[in-house]
């Protein structure tokens, strides 16, 4: 029995995930730990990839992140799950959605 690798699953993530979607640019966090790429696809759609930069286990529990819309999906790269763990979350009334960043990458897709 072939067992994979958790590294399998998170890249397999990535692709389903941001496979259509190229890179736009880095956005300045407010935690110095956190990184944030924004992504853009053909059709407009945007997306972000957040993750803590360190590798000491580092976390930002309500990372508060600015995404111009009512709704996004977030997407969290799971073991076992080549498309990870879809999560809808709603912003708040200045746009505005809270997500705990841990040194794993989670992906907020925009509705």
């Amino acid at each position: 029995v072939e067992v994979k690798k958790d590294s399998y699953y998170y890249l397999y993530t990535l692709k389903n995930t941001l496979g259509d979607y190229r890179f736009k640019r880095e956005i300045t966090a407010y935690d110095e730990n956190v990184m944030i790429y924004e992504y853009e696809s053909d059709d407009g759609k945007i997306a972000y990839a957040v993750w803590c930069k360190t590798s000491d286990g580092t976390t930002s529990e309500d990372y508060m992140l600015k995404i111009d819309s009512a709704s996004a999906t977030l997407v969290e790269a799971v073991y076992g799950d080549i498309d990870g763990v879809q999560t809808k979350i709603t912003s708040d009334e200045i746009g505005y959605v809270s997500i705990d960043v841990t040194e794993n990458p989670v992906y907020i897709m925009v509705d």
